[in-house]
């Protein structure tokens, strides 16, 4: 086995690590700031932020699991083709 097959699953394991709760972070984050301005400038205090946080966690779950899958079959094929 050379050694950069065992480097690259190494590398994707750490780059799922890093981007998984990066990715569940930004969506409630983001949905926040843009309901708190939405509320500060239509006088909606607090709909519009708590309604958008949601929608960003909810968009980051989603997001989440696309990632998970397109991963996990990736890793499918890979071992089928060995």
């Amino acid at each position: 086995m050379k050694k950069e097959e065992k480097f690259y699953p190494l590398v994707r394991n750490l780059g799922m690590v890093v981007t998984i709760p990066t990715v569940f972070a930004v969506g409630p984050f983001v949905g926040f700031f843009i309901g708190n301005w939405i509320d500060q400038k239509w006088n909606t205090d607090p709909w519009a932020m708590i309604t958008l946080t949601l929608l960003g966690f909810v968009a980051s779950v989603k997001q989440v699991i696309d990632l998970i899958k397109r991963t996990t079959s990736s890793e499918n094929s890979d071992e089928t083709k060995k």
